[in-house]
């Protein structure tokens, strides 16, 4: 999972073929974040500085559904900031309006 968090958030895009190296990660990382009780270990794998660098790193050139559903369950799971929220809403309102253009 700490690979996985630090892959995402490290300061360079996130590259399809990197996404298919972690998308068994992903998967993982969100049947234990919609457990019943998340693994404590999972708020500092998650941490602030990571989500923010995972969103960071978004762009409508390299979202994959992974990390789409990755976020959705952060969110649901209250590992999101507003802030966080907010960036990312803005994020796939690009992506949404360049893929209807």
């Amino acid at each position: 999972m700490e690979e996985l968090a630090v892959s995402l958030a490290a300061p360079c895009p996130v590259s399809k073929s990197l996404m298919n190296h972690h998308r068994p990660a992903v998967h993982i990382a969100r049947a234990l974040l919609k457990s019943k009780i998340t693994p404590p270990w999972m708020r500092s794998v998650f941490d602030e500085v990571r989500v923010s660098g995972i969103i960071e790193n978004l762009s409508p050139n390299n979202v994959s559904a992974e990390v789409i559903l990755l976020c959705q369950e952060l969110l649901q799971s209250a590992f999101l900031k507003p802030a966080q929220i907010a960036t990312l809403k803005q994020i796939l309102q690009v992506i949404l309006l360049l893929s209807i253009s």
